[in-house]
């Protein structure tokens, strides 16, 4: 954790030379507010951000494919965050913080990890892009602002507890080609 626990940090200004955040390098930085990172990132490993409470939105840069484990967990203002169509896989508990109101997912994505988005309580729609094969354990569980939910033809198998705790959810229309819903 490189700048872990600097508390009063408000604001990282990154030059584009650099390429890799390694994991927990920004960790409980809890006054962060603005972070521009910049294109020529090709990583940001687990828990990067992790407890970043004052960040409100983010932009991952389009080199990336893969946002890795918690990155952005504990990120408790977090509203926002842009999601490049070069990314195709979110690794398990990206996020699952409260606030979180849009994410929109790229049509690139064939993987979303168990629990991504667990506990987004503010989260009201998501669209399942039809790249994906299967909805993962736990992936939406207690996001429940979550109203509707559009499962796509590409979806074989939806896992446990995928949308369990989704207390709004009033509509969801599962097409044909799933052939396993876990308990």
């Amino acid at each position: 954790s490189t700048f872990g626990f600097c508390t009063s940090l408000m604001k990282i200004s990154i030059p584009s030379s650099v390429k890799i955040f390694e994991g927990s390098a920004f960790t409980h930085c809890t006054s962060l507010m603005q972070i521009s990172i910049p294109s020529t990132v090709s990583k940001i490993l687990g828990f990067a951000f992790s407890e970043c409470s004052s960040i409100e939105s983010i932009e991952i840069p389009a080199a990336m494919d893969v946002i890795y484990e918690s990155t952005f967990i504990g990120c408790s203002s977090l509203k926002q965050v842009k999601i490049p169509s070069s990314i195709t896989t979110i690794k398990n508990r990206h996020l699952n913080d409260e606030i979180l109101l849009n994410v929109e997912i790229p049509k690139s994505f064939t993987k979303i990890g168990t629990l991504a988005f667990k506990g987004c309580t503010s989260l009201s729609q998501i669209e399942i892009p039809s790249s994906l094969s299967n909805i993962s354990d736990s992936v939406f569980q207690g996001c429940a602002s979550l109203t509707q939910v559009k499962i796509p033809s590409s979806i074989v198998k939806i896992e446990a507890s995928a949308f369990d705790g989704c207390s709004s959810l009033t509509q969801i229309e599962i097409p044909s080609s799933v052939t396993s819903i876990n308990e």
